[in-house]
């Protein structure tokens, strides 16, 4: 079993580290470097100052109007949050939603560490199943493929808000926040919420083919991954596949609006699709817009 996890591991390393150095590279950079602020300490308020800047606190208790002083982050906190449950099992025979997503948080992960970052990832299902604190390095990004492909998750059932909790009681600092989800539950609006207000909060939101579009395969015997009910579906039917799709397109429309309307930005990653593609479209598209 470790010479299986070891040989993924040293396949992942390889493959990230091609993917970012000739596509990512640059473009993580210009995206992620310097966006943020830190506080670095107070001053006296003078005329010109930005009051949204005001320090209340110290204003208080020393009567005299004082303005916050931030630093630009010469470094970044970049966190992975990926959901483990068996919904993200689903997939073709050559990969599935969680094969993807780890090559995602790999690739990611690998782009952070190299420029210096600091890179942490949180695995969970309705608990949490996984867990490796933020650091630095190359041994980091080892660390942090090992916990991944050694998952083995306890529970099927999905939670996503028990991850996104956990972060925030985890990450003193400002965070840009992957999440790794096909964000099939409503149990994450609150957490989402609230962790949205202190981080910079992206979803990969990943999908198969096969769960927008049933082809016409006769009688299917179907099983739902996390409460094990079993049922038939006749693909045959032209209506049946009909309300399929679109149950499949109000389902991400609700997941699109869920984040939406909190300010989190969407990157939609489909399993047979190149991933690199739309994450190098998003990180463009953030730049031009910063």
């Amino acid at each position: 079993m470790n010479d299986l996890i070891d040989s993924q591991l040293q396949a992942l390393q390889i493959k990230s580290k091609h993917l970012v150095d000739s596509l990512l590279s640059g473009k993580y950079r210009t995206c992620f470097k310097g966006q943020g602020l830190e506080f670095e300490d107070s001053r006296q308020y003078y005329p010109g100052d930005d009051i949204r800047h005001i320090d209340w606190r110290v204003t208080a208790r020393t009567r005299i109007p004082h303005t916050k002083r931030y630093l630009e982050e010469r470094e970044l906190n970049l966190s992975f949050l990926l959901d483990c449950s068996a919904s993200m099992r689903w997939g073709n025979a050559d990969r599935n939603k969680i094969q993807t997503a780890q090559e995602i948080i790999s690739t990611l992960s690998y782009a952070a560490l190299k420029n210096n970052d600091r890179a942490g990832f949180v695995a969970c299902s309705d608990k949490i199943e996984g867990f490796v604190p933020a650091g630095r390095g190359r041994n980091q990004h080892s660390r942090i493929l090992h916990e991944l492909l050694s998952l083995s998750p306890k529970s099927k059932q999905t939670d996503l808000s028990q991850g996104l909790n956990f972060i925030e009681k985890t990450c003193s600092h400002r965070n840009i926040i992957f999440i790794l989800s096909d964000l099939l539950c409503d149990n994450y609006d609150t957490s989402l919420q609230a962790l949205s207000e202190k981080h910079d909060i992206i979803v990969l939101l990943i999908s198969d083919t096969l769960e927008k579009n049933f082809s016409n395969a006769g009688l299917i015997h179907l099983s739902d991954s996390e409460s094990g009910e079993d049922f038939y579906y006749d693909s045959s039917q032209a209506k049946n596949r009909e309300a399929f799709r679109n149950h499949s397109i109000q389902q991400r429309k609700h997941s699109l609006d869920h984040c939406q309307t909190r300010n989190v930005d969407v990157i939609e990653i489909d399993t047979a699709v190149d991933f690199m593609a739309p994450l190098i479209q998003f990180f463009q598209h953030r730049h031009i817009l910063r």
